[in-house]
């Protein structure tokens, strides 16, 4: 499932999160089990409980959800060259695009056998479950930005 959503962010919170301090960017690296090499910088727990509130007034999530994980993506021209296929491991990812001044980086993904590609635009934000295959294809020129926020289902005890 996935779902195209715009406007989760206003243009000042775009702004935000675009100018975040650099000072704990990390080095393009490959994660175990990552595919790929990337840039992150990751949310501070104040930042992800700004993100969570914000996703919870959107009715997003609700309470049978936590935040996993969130960061800014970074990609480039030297980072990204081989994704291929795959799906997250979380129950929800939300991407929501911080810019659109690069060239390529579409967001492909597969539905029934059939390729499909969202381009990028400032402010756009998709949902998707852990069930969808995608991939990024290469940035050819310039830098994406994207907050990603990876979403568990609360485990409940019996």
């Amino acid at each position: 499932m996935l779902n195209i959503l715009e406007n989760i962010l206003t243009p000042d919170e775009i702004d935000y999160y675009l100018q975040l301090p650099k000072n704990n960017l990390e080095q393009p690296k490959k994660d175990k089990g990552y595919r790929n090499w990337y840039i992150r910088n990751m949310l501070t727990k104040e930042e992800m409980f700004l993100i969570k509130s914000k996703l919870e007034k959107k009715n997003l999530i609700n309470n049978t959800f936590k935040l996993d994980s969130a960061w800014i993506n970074i990609v480039n021209k030297d980072t990204n060259k081989n994704d291929e296929y795959h799906k997250d491991n979380a129950d929800r990812t939300i991407i929501i695009y911080l810019n659109e001044n690069f060239l390529g980086g579409e967001f492909e993904y597969i539905i029934r056998g059939e390729s499909y590609k969202i381009i990028p635009k400032t402010g756009l934000s998709l949902s998707m479950d852990n069930e969808l295959f995608h991939k990024v294809n290469s940035v050819i020129n310039g830098t994406r930005y994207s907050l990603v926020v990876f979403i568990k289902k609360e485990k409940t005890l019996l």
